[in-house]
Parts: structure tokens; sequence; C-alpha cells
């Protein structure tokens, strides 16, 4: 059963409180954030560089954060309050899946771990665990496929 990459999204585009912001480590897709980076895009936004809004779903309840880490903690470096928001409705397991897929077009690529890490993530949960190795490599942006059969592997 093939996966649908596409993801329709109502631009529903607002300034939300930073601190009303859920930050999830199951939804993270990277093992870290990059001090480099942070400091990089801070600067950036003192001297008025304009970035694209993050991605948070909402649930009705509760924003999870699930594209723009490096962005997030470079506004709290400078002090805002608040961000610009791409708000999406939907649930946490929403907004883990959109989070590792969310990084195809980043500058900042994920690394090896941050691949095993997602993997590891979708096939030690019980739906996902029945998704076959290409429809895993597909969601993970990954060419290859290798990736996830040998986490299977390594899993039992």
């Amino acid at each position: 059963m093939a996966r649908n990459k596409s993801r329709i999204s109502v631009q529903n585009i607002e300034s939300i409180p930073i601190s009303s912001i859920t930050l999830d480590h199951e939804i993270q897709p990277r093992c870290q954030i990059y001090d480099h980076v942070v400091k990089k895009f801070a600067a950036a936004m003192r001297q008025g560089e304009k970035f694209p809004p993050v991605i948070v779903y909402y649930n009705g309840a509760k924003f999870w954060l699930v594209d723009g880490f490096h962005r997030l903690r470079a506004k709290e470096i400078i002090g805002d309050l608040e961000i610009l928001a791409d708000v999406w409705q939907g649930n946490h397991q929403d907004a883990v899946l959109h989070a590792i897929g969310a990084n195809l077009d980043s500058e900042l690529k994920l690394t090896e771990a941050d691949l095993h890490k997602n993997i590891y993530k979708l096939i030690g949960h019980p739906e996902w665990k029945r998704w076959s190795n290409s429809e895993i490599a597909d969601l993970i942006w990954s060419e290859r496929r290798i990736y996830p059969s040998i986490a299977r592997a390594e899993n039992r």
C-alpha cells in the first residue's frame, strides 16, 4: 500500500506564542539541534532577514512543532515571544509522520543517525511497522532503501 507523500495544508499562517508550542522529542526528526545553525539564524533574524513560518500541528488543545526547531530556538535566543507558524490540524501521530519527511528540501540534510532514528521510530510503531521497506524509505525521502531492512534485521 503506497503512502501519499503529498500533504494538503489549508494555509493557516498565524503568529503564536512560542511558550504555547510543545517540543516533543518523538516528533523531532533530528538527533540534535546544531548550535552553529541556531546562532547563524539568530544573527540573520537580528539583521531583519525573513524566514519561512515554522510548521505546527494543532489538535484543539496542543501545538506540536513539526518543522523549524532551529528557527524556533533562534527566535528564543533573540528574545522574541511569538513566531509565525503554518498551523495544520492533526494529532500527534500526524505530526510525527509529517516531521519525518519535513527536511527533504532543507539545506541542513538529515544525518545518517537522524535517518536511523526515524527508521527505528517507524518500525517500532504498531501500525507503521507493517509498512514495506520501500514505503518507509519513501517517507524518509531516502534513496537508500536498504536502511529499513537493516534496521529490521537488527531489531529482531
